[in-house]
């Protein structure tokens, strides 16, 4: 299975779409998925969720199978408002509109503490205001 979980009301092809983890919890067995795309979801729920909710993305995907996760990073953002490199209205518009539930927001580094063992990172990386890592399930 390809899975893409989002928090906004995109698709992405040949993938089936999660907007929430209990729908993901409840459609995908464990070990399941070849490849999981996370796009702006830890950050609709609260920072104190986000640990479990990691883990139970990560053990829908079976060994060998790549995930990856792409937020908005607080540091990133915080950098280009302090320098005021960042129009403060777009930022608004893209952080909290009527298409996303944002409840936290991530950093590169507090998401890579959480992966465990049983995985790889395989590529990191920051855009303008998000970072994307990518991951592949060794064992």
């Amino acid at each position: 299975m390809l899975a893409y979980l989002t928090g906004s009301n995109k698709e992405m092809p040949h993938h089936k779409t999660f907007y929430n983890a209990y729908e993901f919890a409840r459609d995908v067995e464990d070990a399941e998925c070849r490849k999981i795309i996370c796009e702006d979801f830890l950050s609709t729920h609260y920072i104190d969720e986000v640990r479990q909710v990691l883990e139970l993305i990560l053990k829908k995907a079976r060994i060998g199978a790549t995930v990856i996760i792409s937020e908005k990073d607080i540091q990133t953002v915080s950098r280009q408002i302090y320098r005021d490199s960042v129009d403060v209205l777009e930022l608004n518009k893209v952080l909290f509109n009527q298409k996303t539930s944002v409840k936290s927001m991530l950093s590169m580094e507090a998401v890579e503490s959480l992966i465990p063992s049983n995985f790889v990172i395989k590529s990191k990386e920051y855009g303008s205001v998000c970072f994307t890592i990518a991951l592949e399930r060794i064992k």
